[in-house]
Formats: C-alpha cells, structure tokens, sequence
C-alpha cells in the first residue's frame, strides 16, 4: 500500500520504483498480492485499510 499525501501529478502506485522493485520479489517467490493506493493522511488511510 502507498498514500500518497501530495499527488497533483495523479501518479499510480503502478509507477513507483519500490512498487516495480517489491512486485518483481514476491512473484519470484509465487506470493500472491495485489498493490493499493490512497490519497490524503497515511496516519488515516493505513489503519482504514488495514480495518477493510
């Protein structure tokens, strides 16, 4: 999961180095995951998921 605080460019976590870098290490081990985005506070929207 990444939040984005500050995104007026309208950047996809899709697009982020460490996303890329993260995708490519758990499907070298076959892990399953799916990648999440937010907009606004972290101190909000991380315990908001994490409750979803």
């Amino acid at each position: 999961m990444h939040v984005f605080t500050d995104n007026l460019a309208g950047n996809l976590v899709y697009e982020l180095g460490s996303a890329k870098f993260v995708e490519e290490r758990l499907a070298e081990h076959g892990l399953e995951y799916q990648l999440d985005e937010r907009s606004r506070d972290p101190t909000k929207e991380i315990p908001r998921h994490a409750a979803e």
